[in-house]
Formats: C-alpha cells, structure tokens, sequence
C-alpha cells in the first residue's frame, strides 16, 4: 500500500480566491407607515457537490468497536480494476488527515470535495474510491467481510459491495445569509426604524457584510390651509402651509411658503419635508355675499320667547329686544335665542346680521303675552301621536282649531309648513324628513303650541 502526503490546502483552493459581496440598495425612508421589505443581493462562488462517506465499525473485519478516533486511509482508482492513486492519508500517524467524526454507536462519516480533496488533474476519470479504516497510530483497523480494502463505486451511484460503507452525494451550496434579526431569508420585513445588517457567506466560505438604516415616518404630512372661506370685493387672503418644509408647490406653480389670493377657486399646496414625505391640502374659496337679516319667533312660556334667524350669510347676529339701541344678545348665524320680557305688552325687535363682506338689518314689532303652554294644551286639550314616529303623526284639539303647523329643526330652520288650516285633526307626513329631533309648531287662535317630536326608523 502507498502513502502519499497531500496538503490541505488543496482543500481550500476556491476559498482562497473568492470573491463575495451583498448589498442591501440605498437607506429607506418609509412615510405612509407600511411595513418595508429589505432584499439582500449577493455574488459569490457556490461550493461543488461533495461526497458524504458513512463507516459502521461494527461490520466487516473490524479492530476499531469502540474506537476513540478513525481516520479514513483513501485513495482513487481512475481505471476499472486499478490500485489505489492518488492516496490521502498518512499511516499511524494521528495528524487528522482523514479523521472521520462519530455519531455514536460506532457510526463514523466524513463529508469530502473529492477532486479538492485527492488533487488530481482536470480531466481525470474516477471510477470510485478505495479505502482502508484505522486508529489515529494504525495499530488496529477496518476492512470488508473478506478483510480485503474497500472498494466504493462513486461512477455507479456510490454503490459499495460492503454493506458496512455507504456513500451520499451532497449538493453545492451558493452560500446563506444571517440578518441582524436572526433571519436567514433573502429578504425580510421590519416595521421598526433602525439600522439592519446582513452577512453573506457563499458556498466556499468568503465573507460579506452591509447594512441599511431604515426610518419610519408617522404617516403623511399634515398640512392645513385652514377651513374654506370667502371673499368680498376687493380683499385679499394669505393662505400659509406653515413653516419648516423642505419644499412647497402650490396648484398656481408657486413655490413659496404662503400664497396671497385675491380671485375665487380652488387652491392646493403640495408640501414635501427633509426625509421625501409629502402632504397636499385643498381650499375653497368662494366670493363672498353680504348676508340678509330675517327672523321669526314664537311665545316658549310666561313671556320668554324664543327668536330664530331665518336670514342667510350671517356669521355673527346681534340681538335688541327691547328697541332701546343697546345689543342685548350676540349669537351666531343660523342660531337661536330665548329672551324674557318680563311683561305683556309690544316689543320692538331688531336683529342686525353681519359677516366679512357686510351687514344688514331687520325689525319686528313682537306682542309679548303670559301665555302658560302645559296650560294652553290642556284648556285645548293638544294631542299628538305616535311618539316617536316614522313617517305620520296625528295632531287633534278638543276645544279649538288649528289654523297653521309648522315643522323646525332645533336650530329653528323651517322645514315643512302647513298653512291656511281650520280643523281640529290634522296628519303631517314626515317621510321625507331626515331622522332626529324636531319642533312641531302648532298655531291656534289662542295660541301657538311647541312640543317636540322624533322621527326614528321603521
């Protein structure tokens, strides 16, 4: 049997002239919140298939049960029927060429680059492997049932006429990656703003490391131009999407931080910060229409009466009850007002409406009378039924006739008027009011009747 020295380092040949890289692609900056996918991109050198010798020392003509420590003595055969080429292994000596690795009950494996490992020219047929097993000095060993060397067919599907030796083909690796996250995956997601690293080891062992910063915003940009508004003739208004952002364009193509307007329409900003994340923000600006003054009023008990602005535009109304020239409420536009006379008798009452574009006034002569309501209903003997309802209700007196209703919302906003009646039942359709509150106004000779309904769902 010959011997021949091999060094190692054939074992390691595409290890010492690897290159590798990966790369992650540009920092991230995420604004909408949604989670990020990171991608690893690599390049490198996969190993080749190896070979994965398994050795059962309890078989065959055999010294090494229980052994400490086998090492395979190996070599190619490169011609049917040939000796031993090439060989691996230094014999008696315990150097760890060819040192196998246990598994327990005397099972013993070795996984080799065959090439890499017997250092034989390119080209070269391999027919299998001979192979004889031993202890670290060579003082006891392992063969076949005949106590003959060992014969693998690696170019017959690794067959082997010892049933103590098999063979297992183990396909190349292109190499794994290890995310800072633990991961092992080409690609992983984070929901986290934060640095993330990658290492990439290909198939031959070289290394490459990179790494991505990741920051998540808290979401689009709020910008605000502030609710819509009009404008009167001849003004002028700022609009501002605030300070502090990288960049600024407006639906006008200017660039600036605020923009002054002076016609109606539409107008937008698109606002973008220091990290890319945008915002957008849409106004309307109307032209602007001096309001009208009107109100109406109806009696609520003893002598408060309640007064409702029927005029349009009105941001801000103010109240003189009682003719005197001085504002005795201030309300806004749309809204109602309880005032207490404190007597019977005629009030002069003027409501001024005003808004940025202008004002106007209105006034009404207003007969204050004590007129109890739970009184009046019940000298009348008032009525009304279902409570709540859906789409009719019934509206009866005993004692009188009902000569107008009226149906208002709790701001005091007509929406539906019954006028010129003389009966003492009538039904009012609801059915095309929304659902909610309302105050069904009923007017009679003596009197006017509030009393609150609810239209609910069928």
């Amino acid at each position: 049997m010959r011997t021949i020295l091999l060094l190692p380092l054939l074992m390691f040949a595409h290890a010492a002239f690897s290159q590798c890289s990966v790369s992650l692609g540009d920092d991230v900056v995420q604004c909408n919140g949604n989670p990020v996918t990171i991608s690893a991109i690599t390049t490198g050198t996969a190993s080749e298939d190896s070979l994965r010798i398994t050795y059962d020392a309890s078989q065959g003509v055999s010294g090494l049960v229980g052994a400490s420590e086998v090492y395979m003595h190996s070599g190619i055969q490169t011609i049917a029927f040939g000796g031993w080429e090439y060989v691996v292994g230094n014999w008696g000596m315990n150097d760890g060429l060819g040192q196998m690795t246990s598994l327990g009950n005397n099972i013993w494996q070795i996984t080799i680059h065959v090439p890499s490992y017997y250092g034989y020219p390119g080209g070269t047929n391999v027919n299998g492997l001979w192979m004889v097993f031993r202890n670290g000095d060579g003082s006891a060993t392992g063969k076949d049932d005949n106590d003959d060397d060992i014969f693998l067919y690696t170019s017959n599907g690794n067959t082997c006429d010892f049933g103590g030796v098999t063979g297992l083909d183990i396909e190349g690796s292109e190499g794994s990656l290890l995310w800072s996250t633990n991961e092992t995956t080409q690609s992983i997601t984070v929901t986290q703003t934060g640095t993330y690293s990658v290492t990439f080891t290909d198939g031959v062992g070289c290394t490459s490391t990179d790494d991505i910063y990741v920051e998540f915003g808290s979401g689009a940009i709020q910008v605000d131009l502030g609710p819509d508004t009009s404008l009167c003739d001849g003004e002028t208004i700022i609009l501002d999407a605030g300070a502090g952002y990288a960049s600024y364009v407006w639906s006008t193509s200017e660039t600036s931080q605020t923009l002054e307007v002076s016609l109606p329409g539409d107008y937008s900003v698109t606002v973008t910060d220091q990290s890319g994340c945008t915002g957008i923000d849409l106004i309307n600006i109307s032209t602007g229409v001096s309001p009208t003054a009107n109100f109406s009023y109806s009696a609520v008990t003893g002598t408060t009466v309640e007064f409702t602005d029927n005029g349009t535009g009105a941001t801000t109304v103010y109240w003189d009850f009682n003719g005197d020239g001085n504002i005795d409420e201030t309300t806004t536009g749309g809204a109602s007002v309880q005032y207490e006379f404190g007597a019977e008798t005629v009030f002069g009452v003027t409501m001024i409406a005003e808004n940025g574009c202008g004002s106007d006034t209105t006034s009404q002569n207003v007969l204050v009378q004590d007129v109890g309501i739970d009184e009046l209903k019940n000298e009348l003997g008032f009525k009304v039924y279902p409570i709540p309802a859906n789409d009719l209700i019934t509206v009866s007196l005993a004692k009188s006739q009902i000569t107008e209703i009226q149906i208002l919302d709790i701001r005091g906003k007509l929406n539906q008027n019954l006028a010129g009646l003389n009966s003492q039942t009538q039904q009012v359709e609801l059915d095309k009011l929304p659902l909610g509150i309302y105050v069904l106004q009923v007017q009679t000779p003596e009197g006017i009747i509030n009393e609150r309904i609810l239209k609910h769902l069928p």
